[in-house]
């Protein structure tokens, strides 16, 4: 298995659970303040362990599918 420091963004997401507030501001290529506003107003599940705020892996994968759409997607859409 490949050192951590080698792994891509996307692998290091498959590795991890639950990703910090910050960690999920870069992957998404937007600001800690974003994420606080996601969480705030529901459209980004998080949880709080201890004194953190973390936000599932899966939950970022479902934002990213449900805000971007793929080509195929709306294709299957637009077809009904």
């Amino acid at each position: 298995m490949p050192h951590e420091n080698q792994l891509s963004d996307e692998q290091k997401l498959r590795i991890q659970l639950l990703v910090s507030k910050r960690e999920a501001a870069e992957m998404l290529g937007v600001s800690v303040r974003t994420i606080d506003n996601l969480i705030h107003n529901c459209e980004l599940i998080s949880c709080r362990i201890g004194n953190r705020r973390l936000i599932p892996a899966a939950a970022l994968d479902k934002f990213i599918r449900k805000h971007h759409p793929t080509q195929r997607s709306e294709q299957v859409a637009a077809a009904q």
